[in-house]
């Protein structure tokens, strides 16, 4: 498994507007929602645009929170259909919104402009990737003492820099679609693919295979359980569009589902452990959505072998019993929520109560994120403001500390990287984060500004304990007509150290 990257640009920017011509002549004629071509079946990655815009959308209440906090990657013609839905009630309701909701609906179809005009579902990307890291740390290991397990603190990494080609081809049909992304900042062998997978179309499931991301993102910062920070290479399959149960327990409203199981590179000296993820949400009203999350690194050579017994009682939550030890897994689990609470008002508020291990964990030494999303500041439907704030439970009676994990030592990362919040565990976090979209062009601007308190237990100490403060930006510009301009910057600094990161990408497609 490879680090994480910034961006997976490539599959984003498919087939990008590019300008803000391209974006008016969209607007004179939009098309209607069946038209929507069967080549569209792409998935877009977990930080595509689009995302921010759902839930901005959700918080105007044009589209409902269940709509808007789906798992990611999702597919691009169940996005498009949520957006047009949104223009479609906007149009309806006179909305002071509606310019914005036709405007990302037509930047959306715009990206994939290039499949409808070709007689072959296909295209490629290729962009000039620059970018650089300065100040990065690796999670530590776990490793055996005298009282049980000691964390061996993180791994300090070399600044380094980097310039390169990035490439995507993509393929797809109605019922089936593949793509392939290489990115050039990941030049350690195989890793340096970032995205390979086949997904088949049937009905209300898709069916995939191969490498892909996978978030479970309650916040604007992260979840508790999966960031899509991590890349997986297993099998899987989704309900994008829902699905509801018959009888009396249609109340349950749309019913979605994740399911993955794949296998990770290593943790510590344990080899090609498994890892289990699964999400099931239901919307019992038009304006709640309540959903479990689940994630298990497990098994693998050097470990406990996997039988199905081991398996049932991981599943059941059950740690240490007969035959099965917690050394056999280590996995975290989490509760999430959005509400609109206030039919009138654009705002939306979240939380998600997250355990690291089983039983009482969920109630002794919880995670904690919470927080709520406001649009249309100042008559200004196109930006979305957010507060937040994450508090990670420190070790306390006979619970293991968050992310850590003794026989499987990497602890909840993938190669050192948390596939969880980044915050990294104990601690305590405060965002405040700021979203907007330009109407005149096929630009999105998201910003986050934070302060974090990390404790003794945390992935990232004794080295960033303690105060420290940072913003993260992600910004992307249409150009000249086929290409885009994308830029991500993350900095974080205290005392006596900094960390910075970024990257700018100029794409074209064709």
């Amino acid at each position: 498994m490879s680090r994480p990257t910034p961006v997976l640009l490539a599959l984003a920017l498919l087939a990008s507007a590019g300008n803000g011509n391209a974006l008016r002549a969209l607007q004179a004629t939009t098309s209607p929602p069946d038209s929507i071509a069967p080549s569209m079946t792409a998935l877009l990655p977990h930080d595509h645009w689009s995302r921010s815009a759902l839930r901005r959308l959700a918080t105007l209440g044009l589209l409902e929170p269940a709509a808007a906090w789906t798992t990611w990657p999702a597919r691009h013609d169940h996005v498009l259909r949520l957006l047009r839905t949104a223009t479609e009630r906007a149009a309806t309701t006179a909305h002071h919104a509606h310019n914005l909701t036709s405007a990302l609906e037509q930047r959306l179809n715009a990206e994939f402009g290039v499949l409808r005009r070709s007689s072959i579902p296909a295209a490629a990307t290729v962009g000039l990737i620059a970018g650089f890291r300065h100040g990065h740390l690796r999670a530590g290991n776990t490793i055996p003492s005298e009282s049980g397990y000691e964390y061996t603190g993180p791994r300090p990494q070399h600044d380094d820099a980097w310039v390169g080609v990035l490439t995507h081809a993509f393929f797809a049909t109605r019922w089936l679609s593949a793509g392939i992304g290489l990115d050039p900042a990941d030049d350690d062998g195989p890793d340096a693919i970032a995205l390979a997978y086949a997904a088949l179309h049937t009905g209300p499931v898709d069916l995939w295979f191969g490498r892909r991301s996978l978030s479970f993102q309650a916040g604007s910062g992260g979840s508790v359980v999966l960031s899509g920070n991590g890349r997986f290479d297993g099998i899987g399959f989704d309900t994008p569009a829902g699905f509801r149960l018959p009888g009396f327990l249609g109340s349950l409203g749309t019913i979605r589902v994740t399911q993955m199981l794949a296998r990770m590179a290593r943790s510590g000296p344990i080899e090609r452990p498994l890892f289990l993820a699964q999400r099931l949400s239901v919307a019992p009203s038009d304006r709640l959505v309540i959903a479990v999350n689940r994630a298990a690194i497990f098994g693998g050579k050097g470990n406990l072998s996997v039988t199905p017994w081991r398996v049932a009682w991981l599943l059941l939550g059950q740690t240490d019993v007969a035959g099965k030890d917690s050394d056999f897994e280590n996995q975290v689990a989490s509760v999430d929520m959005v509400v609109r609470p206030f039919p009138e008002k654009p705002a939306l508020f979240y939380l998600e109560w997250g355990f690291d291990d089983a039983g009482a964990a969920v109630l002794r030494v919880p995670a904690i994120l919470a927080g709520f999303t406001y649009a249309g500041i100042a008559a200004a439907p196109w930006a979305l403001v957010g507060l937040e704030v994450v508090r990670f439970a420190g070790k306390c009676c006979g619970y293991p500390e968050w992310y850590w994990h003794g026989a499987l030592p990497d602890g909840w990362t993938d190669g050192g990287e948390p596939i969880g919040h980044p915050l990294g565990g104990h601690g305590t976090e405060l965002a405040l984060s700021v979203a907007a979209d330009l109407i005149a062009r096929p630009a999105s601007v998201e910003t986050r500004l934070f302060v974090r308190d990390r404790g003794r237990e945390n992935l990232f100490s004794p080295n960033r304990r303690g105060w420290s403060g940072g913003a993260a930006l992600h910004a992307s510009i249409g150009l000249i007509p086929g290409t885009r301009l994308d830029v991500d910057v993350d900095v974080e600094t205290a005392s006596s150290w900094s960390s910075l990161g970024g990257r700018i990408g100029w794409i074209y497609t064709f």
